[in-house]
Parts: C-alpha cells; structure tokens; sequence
C-alpha cells in the first residue's frame, strides 16, 4: 500500500502520539491472560495499561521523550458504544510530557496535529498492528494545524519510527 506525502505526514505525526505504545509492546511483558499490554509506571510491580492510566504509559515512553521541543499533539479518543460518537478522552502531548485535558478544551490554534482515534484500539499488545487496523476501519483520523513542509522540517527526527505505517 502506497502513501500520498500528507498522509506520510500524518502517519508520523500520528506515529508520534501512539509509537509509545509500540515501542512497549515489542520491549515490555504481555499479559498472557487478558492480551493487553502491562507497564510498571515506576511501581516495580506490574500494571495492566488502562484509560486510566495511559497517559502515564505513553509519558514513560522512549518516543515522547525524543519529541521536538515545541511539539504539540492531541490524541483524542472515542467510542460508538450507542450508536453515535461519543468523547472520551482527550490528551495534549509534549516532550516528555503527557496530560488529560477536557475535549472541550483543545486549544487548536497551538496544535501541530490532532490525532483521532477509536479507544477500542488504543490498549491492544500489538498497538502498530492495532493501528494499521484502525486505519483500515475508518477509526484514525487527524487535522494538521500545520503546513506539511514545517511539520516534515519540525518532526524530521521521528522517522526511526515510522515502520508502523509501512
């Protein structure tokens, strides 16, 4: 499957919020019993990655802490659990750097990209395989805030991670 350049873009960008998640299914322990992926979060004892706590997940992770210093992402997560879109959360992502924010209160004028994704996808093990699968359903979206020639200039660093989007 080829890819138009904005769609490169994306990927990476995209590559970006949820690579964290990647990089730990292929380094982290697999929870043999529920299939989801487990973190330590700085406990030493082993915790099943939630909605809960995700967005400290996705802060301990190697990716985010590579992040251009001025980067600035939302991933925003929903479900169709009635039939009908509905917000669950929402994060604003920066170096090193994870935060829950109201949905209502994005500000995307700021924002280099805003990430949109099914929750039904976000805690799977395989989370490169998960997203390929969001992207074929029609469950990841995004909206750059930014021209494509300063985000490829801003994120250039990030393309050791783009393996997931091949």
């Amino acid at each position: 499957m080829k890819f138009n350049k904005k769609q490169k873009i994306v990927l990476i960008i995209g590559l970006v919020i949820v690579s964290a998640l990647i990089y730990y299914a292929a380094t982290s322990t697999i929870s043999s019993i529920s299939g989801k992926a487990v973190s330590r979060l700085g406990t030493g004892t082993q915790v099943a990655v939630t909605k809960e706590n995700l967005h400290q997940y996705i802060e301990s992770q190697k990716i985010i802490q590579e992040l251009p210093k001025d980067a600035l992402i939302s991933l925003r997560l929903y479900n169709f659990d009635t039939g009908v879109r509905q917000w669950e959360k929402a994060y604003v992502i920066t170096k090193g750097n994870v935060e829950v924010v109201n949905t209502q209160n994005l500000n995307g004028d700021k924002l280099d990209a805003e990430i949109i994704i099914n929750s039904k996808y976000v805690l799977s093990a395989e989370f490169c395989t998960a997203i390929k699968q969001a992207r074929a359903n029609n469950d990841f979206g995004y909206e750059l805030k930014a021209s494509k020639a300063s985000l490829l200039w801003k994120y250039r660093g990030m393309m050791k991670y783009n393996n997931c989007f091949e």
